[in-house]
């Protein structure tokens, strides 16, 4: 917040994302992507907005961004003033891939949440259909929901932010799989 920054359009088929160009909005796009028919095409712009030396150092949401959102919207289309984006200048993020196959899985832990739930770089989509997979040689359940399972019993589920995540029922998952923040994860099935 507070830096010289470009706000830019990401857009993804229907949607719009408007965020600064500091690649956080290009991780939601391909997520966009993954989910849509087709995985459309995710082009970037450069969006015009009113440079108002008003702008506080630490409301850009409001006073840039939020801006930059209305008039996106209210021309319910990037504009030709807008400038596209060459993909050698997107501003990215970079995530590693996980690596899929047809007997499971290889990614990291991207980050362990303050309840040691272990957030992975691995699709959710891959447990679909399973009731059970072998992380790291110890298998453990695959469930929707961690009241499934008995307080302190480990589980495989998919979180919120559509990820392999590992848990424990009222309990931590990072401890119960000997897992940490960048550590290698083998999902097997």
């Amino acid at each position: 917040v507070g830096t010289d920054r470009a706000a830019v359009v990401v857009e993804v088929g229907d949607h719009r994302i408007v965020a600064p160009d500091n690649g956080v909005a290009l991780p939601a796009a391909r997520r966009l992507a993954d989910r849509a028919d087709g995985a459309p095409e995710i082009r970037v712009y450069d969006v015009a907005y009113d440079d108002d030396t008003t702008a506080s150092n630490t409301f850009h949401g409001r006073d840039v961004f939020a801006p930059a959102a209305a008039r996106v919207h209210e021309a319910e289309a990037v504009t030709d003033a807008d400038r596209i984006v060459p993909t050698d200048e997107w501003v990215d993020l970079a995530f590693p891939d996980p690596e899929i196959g047809d007997d499971g899985a290889t990614g990291e832990v991207l980050v362990v949440d303050d309840f040691g739930n272990t957030i992975t770089n691995v699709p959710g989509r891959v447990l679909d259909g399973r009731s059970s997979v072998t992380v790291n040689g110890e298998s453990a359940p695959v469930r929707d929901a961690y009241a499934e399972m008995e307080p302190g019993e480990r589980l495989v589920t998919v979180g919120s932010h559509g990820n392999v995540e590992f848990a424990v029922n009222q309990g931590r998952g990072d401890d119960a799989f000997g897992l940490a923040a960048g550590d290698d994860v083998s999902i097997d099935w």
